[in-house]
């Protein structure tokens, strides 16, 4: 009885943890932690259409160069099991490993060539589908 007790909760926590990986990214999202700390994410907001757009908000512009300016990227989402490709309408795709956390949370983490260490950002909803600077 133990063992099967045992399976049973291993199993729903695949389901879980499955579902974490390949949960639905639509919506607007804000960044409101990033590992390593002191770094910085590409951009601080963006919005997952659903319909496989998005706009982000950044200090960063769509050719991955950092600015004192923020910047609206605008562009296509292609989606791959627990990855996120967002191709910019002008500028270069950059792939994300994203998951759902339990606590409705998103994290996105993205490898930057030349770099050691993933940076890895921690999303919340906004439930006000704008983005402000």
């Amino acid at each position: 009885m133990f063992r099967r007790i045992v399976i049973a909760c291993f199993g729903l926590i695949a389901l879980a943890s499955a579902d974490g990986c390949t949960a639905n990214v639509a919506g607007s999202w804000q960044v409101v932690d990033v590992k390593p700390r002191g770094a910085s994410f590409p951009f601080n907001r963006v919005t997952f259409d659903g319909q496989g757009k998005y706009t982000a908000t950044g200090l960063y512009d769509s050719e991955g160069q950092m600015s004192e300016d923020v910047h609206t990227t605008t562009g296509q989402v292609l989606r791959k099991g627990g990855d996120v490709r967002l191709v910019p309408a002008k500028g270069t795709a950059v792939i994300y490993k994203t998951r759902r956390r339990l606590d409705g949370k998103l994290e996105m983490t993205l490898r930057v060539p030349g770099q050691d260490r993933p940076l890895t950002a921690v999303l919340e909803p906004t439930h006000d589908g704008a983005l402000l600077e």
